[in-house]
Order: structure tokens, then sequence, then C-alpha cells
């Protein structure tokens, strides 16, 4: 099979990911009572980055995280 030389109008995959901005997700882990501790670390991570909940493209979660994502995605500060 012979090798094909990309078509001049075709972007690379480089070129591609360089078309689209950054995509920053927000994924919650579940866990009961370790939430807690959960919700501890995003507060502080509010605390030293303010933008992080403005910046955050998505916010998802499982059980307990599932519960602070739709927090959060409310407009709850953490």
């Amino acid at each position: 099979m012979a090798h094909e030389e990309p078509k001049q109008n075709q972007l690379s995959a480089t070129d591609r990911i360089k078309q689209y901005r950054r995509f920053n997700i927000l994924a919650l882990d579940g866990g009961g009572i370790r939430g807690t501790i959960e919700a501890v670390i995003l507060e502080r991570l509010d605390k030293e980055f303010p933008n992080l909940m403005r910046d955050t493209d998505l916010i998802v979660g499982t059980s307990t995280g599932g519960i602070q994502a739709l927090g959060l995605a409310a407009g709850y500060e953490p």
C-alpha cells in the first residue's frame, strides 16, 4: 500500500488542536464522607485560584461528587 501525502487543505492533528480553545473540566469523586474533604479542598482551591469556577466549562461528579457538582453549577460557592 502506497503512502499518500496529505492534501494541502488538510490540517495536521496539531494544527486542528490549535484551532480549538482549552476546555476545562472539574471532575469530582464520590465516596460518602470523603465528600467533606473534597469540599474543603475545593474551598482552598477557590481561595488560591479565584477564577477557577468561572474558567471551568464542565463540572461532573459521581455520587457525593455529583451532588457537589450540582451545587457548583447552580451557583453555590465552594
